[in-house]
């Protein structure tokens, strides 16, 4: 096909396909043509050269599984996995971070992020403090973990985030930890009103007795030799 459209146009044309060599061997190649005209615009002329890429594409369908198992290993995880990159102003200070990867578990809460502003979409990280962790993550390299109870823009409740710096940028592991915390508070609470009933009973019991009592303490002497 592309050998016809160089005989009836000039120009430059490119193809890639497979080829089986004489011993079986399965090879890719590129084909570069120029079709050459004469005055009236007529093609007169082909000159080309064929390139073995095998090479090539059997590294290039290497990144390609590779970036194919990493999204199946983030989109199967149930936690939030995102990679930002700093926006620097022109002294070199980090002013915002731009998202560039969400797995599913992002998507689903978020939509199409991607490109898009992290202080536009939620402002509430800078009052909560990780936008500055952000920041220090990727100027010191020393990851964070945190604890934070975030009730801005479509969230409300507890969360545990991990931030480990990617080039000019971080990667961030969020989990709901809402669930967790909540029956942490309960069976606390439950605790507390667990003591002050049995010291309310402890008390009520001590006032009902009416003869007094005493703790003796009974002391020994040695018996004389």
């Amino acid at each position: 096909m592309v050998k016809q459209q160089s005989l009836q146009k000039a120009g430059s044309f490119r193809h890639q396909h497979r080829i089986i060599r004489a011993d079986g061997v399965v090879r890719w190649v590129n084909h570069a043509f120029e079709s050459l005209p004469d005055q009236a615009g007529k093609v007169v002329r082909i000159r080309g050269v064929i390139q073995d890429i095998t090479d090539y594409k059997q590294a290039q369908l290497t990144v390609k599984q590779k970036q194919q198992l990493l999204e199946a290993t983030m989109d199967s995880s149930p936690d939030m996995i995102q990679v930002f990159e700093a926006l620097r102003n022109e002294s070199g200070e980090i002013v915002d971070f731009i998202w560039i990867v969400n797995n599913h578990a992002s998507q689903k809460i978020y939509g199409d992020v991607i490109g898009k502003s992290l202080l536009q979409l939620n402002p509430g990280v800078k009052q909560e403090g990780i936008f500055d962790a952000f920041r220090q993550v990727v100027e010191t390299g020393i990851p964070d973990v945190s604890e934070r109870h975030y009730v801005h823009e479509q969230f409300k409740g507890w969360f545990q985030q991990s931030v480990v710096k990617l080039n000019d940028g971080v990667v961030t592991t969020t989990t709901d930890i809402t669930g967790r915390k909540t029956a942490g508070q309960q069976l606390l609470r439950a605790k507390e009103e667990l003591a002050r009933r049995a010291t309310k009973k402890y008390l009520e019991l001590l006032e009902s007795i009416e003869q007094g009592f005493c703790t003796i303490s009974v002391k020994y002497r040695p018996a004389a030799k």
